[in-house]
């Protein structure tokens, strides 16, 4: 971590967390419970040190860059691994999948007594009368909507929260000297 402060005036990510074991041990010995699988922890590690591994933080305190770290992961981690289980499972859907639309039930019972339900797909017996119409998409249609679900992945969402938590430099924080040689005029 010297050499980086020589570097810039606060450590990289990956003074920080120079591996997973480490990130996951400071993660677990934090107070904040993350409630999200090992896995996506794992994840989130990786996708963070492949965004910002050389990074200078944000803060010069570096405990409260993890706790911020570990604050976002406790916001916004449980939401981009259910969006991912979900993204995973469309990218599955086979092509009868997609082209399945929806159902439409329609119930009347005479007998006012009894109030008619669409909770159940088959015809009740205390429904007099009971219709369906079950549409079905074209392939067009189908894969248009799929298109249009998986237009942007919901991990490039997630790691923007992050973003605001690394400086966005191009160069060392202190100047750079170089030594002249015998003669050189200093240029103004």
């Amino acid at each position: 971590m010297r050499d980086t402060l020589k570097r810039y005036s606060t450590p990289l990510f990956s003074d920080i967390f120079p591996d997973v074991g480490v990130f996951l041990t400071k993660l677990s010995n934090c107070d904040i419970d993350v409630p999200i699988k090992y896995e996506s922890k794992t994840l989130t590690y990786y996708l963070l040190y492949a965004r910002h591994g050389n990074d200078p933080i944000a803060s010069e305190d570096v405990n409260q860059f993890m706790y911020k770290v570990f604050g976002a992961m406790f916001q916004f981690a449980p939401t981009w691994e259910k969006r991912l289980d979900v993204q995973k499972k469309l990218r599955g859907m086979s092509e009868n999948e997609l082209m399945k639309g929806a159902r439409t039930i329609r119930n009347h019972a005479y007998n006012p007594s009894t109030e008619p339900t669409t909770a159940y797909d088959e015809v009740l017996p205390t429904t007099d009368d009971q219709s369906s119409a079950i549409y079905k998409r074209s392939k067009l249609e189908a894969y248009s909507t799929l298109l249009e679900l998986l237009d942007t992945d919901v991990t490039e969402e997630y790691l923007y929260h992050f973003d605001k938590m690394f400086y966005k430099v191009v160069a060392p924080a202190f100047p750079v000297l170089y030594p002249q040689e015998e003669g050189e005029e200093e240029d103004e």
